[in-house]
């Protein structure tokens, strides 16, 4: 039975996904004792991955090594696309798109802008990936020695920048000697426990991996990726301590959920970008801490974690039946979107209604500007989730969402629900609510328009 608040339930998820990975590593490496080959992949490569791949690091799970996984299987079905591809050229569209949603697609078409086919192009691209595999483990998994030169394509969504690539899980850090022309990429030609020797060009510089404390508190690291968010470090902690505080004494449902699926911060500094995260990367908010008032931290931290706790289920089972089928208008992004942004809307903008909703009749160290904000984001997100809710029952019936799915939506509009008393209260009290009346009369105007049947 789902159970949305209990961090028993949280972590019996989150161990499905742990055996899901030591499943896949035991199956890897069952398939290189068999004898792993393939005219796409490089001798190099092969040989040091045999090796690698035994470490008994990867016996246990972190989400650094979950997102590892990743970029093997992205090495994996790559190779595959490419073996299809000699015996039918329609598979080369099906390359185009992977690479055209990876990291690498600005390089990547940058090279199909010379003149160059694409699957020419895309062969040259799987040895940036078999670098890739290889630095990361070095970096992030091994903490092992290599004398074997490779490129290293820093990695933000961790806290790399040019001022700093993170190491490991403990976080440590290494300040890399500059900004090469190959950046975002750093050729590095050696690396150890306590230092990285990195090719400048003209020369090797050999830089020490260095630590700090970047604990926010226990379990919970901030990572800034640029000069200017270590500068601000000791704010931002600070910023985050007083919001989870406040969070955790008046809401303590959303702190233990929190708990249970964040570990890692990284501050970012992209004007009209509130934050973001990675169903590949689990822990892991990206959250803009230079643009963004208190109350927004306080909803950012727990929305990025709703992303989380979403992304813990999908990584080991479906809870929808996807399709691209754009018929459900969202009243987030004021656009139509198919089935899977309406659910991941409603499940990850509930947990700033359920904050909210928590914090209406308490006494809060707050200005009256901020009390204010908190009463209409709360009725806002009431109205837009409320919206939805018919849409999601509409994808339910035809099959859109999975019985799991369902239940686990239901789960957060009952909670939904026992709010709508305190609506009509809240709303009496709001000096200006003219954004509100506009907010539902356009609701009310949508709902006529993409009218489902």
């Amino acid at each position: 039975m789902i159970k949305i608040y209990s961090p028993k339930f949280h972590q019996s998820i989150k161990d499905k996904v742990v055996g899901q990975y030591l499943d896949l590593i035991k199956d890897i490496r069952s398939e290189i004792k068999t004898g792993l080959t393939s005219t796409y992949l490089s001798n190099n490569f092969l040989e040091d991955f045999k090796n690698i791949i035994f470490d008994k690091n990867l016996d246990t799970y972190s989400s650094l090594k979950f997102y590892w996984t990743g970029l093997l299987n992205d090495l994996i079905y790559i190779v595959e696309l490419h073996e299809e591809a000699e015996e039918s050229s329609l598979v080369e569209e099906e390359i185009f798109s992977f690479w055209e949603n990876s990291d690498f697609a600005e390089a990547f078409f940058a090279l199909l802008d010379e003149g160059r086919a694409i699957s020419d192009v895309s062969t040259s691209f799987i040895t940036i990936l078999e670098n890739q595999i290889l630095s990361y483990y070095h970096l992030h998994i091994g903490e092992s020695e290599t004398n074997t030169p490779l490129l290293y394509t820093i990695f933000p969504e961790i806290g790399d920048s040019k001022a700093r690539i993170y190491l490991t899980d403990a976080h440590k850090f290494c300040a890399p000697p500059g900004i090469p022309d190959s950046f975002p990429s750093f050729s590095l030609n050696a690396i150890t426990p306590t230092e990285i020797s990195f090719n400048m060009g003209n020369e090797v510089v050999t830089k020490s991996i260095q630590t700090q404390n970047l604990n926010i508190e226990d379990d919970l690291y901030l990572l800034p990726n640029s000069a200017k968010g270590i500068e601000n470090f000791d704010k931002f902690k600070k910023d985050i301590t007083r919001a989870l505080n406040l969070i955790k004494e008046h809401s303590p449902n959303s702190y233990n959920t929190f708990k249970s699926f964040t570990h890692s911060i990284v501050p970012i500094d992209e004007p009209g970008v509130v934050s973001f995260s990675m169903q590949t990367l689990p822990g892991y908010s990206s959250i803009n801490m230079f643009d963004r008032d208190f109350i927004d931290l306080m909803d950012d931290l727990l929305h990025e974690n709703g992303h989380h706790f979403l992304n813990t289920f999908l990584n080991f089972t479906d809870l929808l039946k996807e399709d691209d089928d754009k018929i459900y208008y969202s009243p987030w992004r004021k656009a139509l979107r198919p089935v899977r942004g309406i659910y991941h809307a409603c499940f990850t903008f509930f947990w700033a209604l359920n904050l909210f909703g928590d914090l209406l009749d308490v006494d809060l160290p707050l200005s009256n500007d901020e009390k204010e904000k908190i009463k209409i984001r709360f009725i806002e997100e009431y109205y837009m989730l409320s919206y939805c809710y018919p849409d999601l029952e509409h994808s339910f019936k035809n099959g859109k969402i999975n019985p799991d799915g369902m239940e686990l939506i239901n789960q957060i509009y009952k909670r939904i629900k026992s709010l709508e008393e305190k609506v009509a209260e809240v709303l009496n009290s709001i000096e200006d609510k003219s954004g509100l009346i506009t907010l539902q009369a356009d609701l009310e105007s949508k709902r006529k328009k993409y009218e489902l049947k």
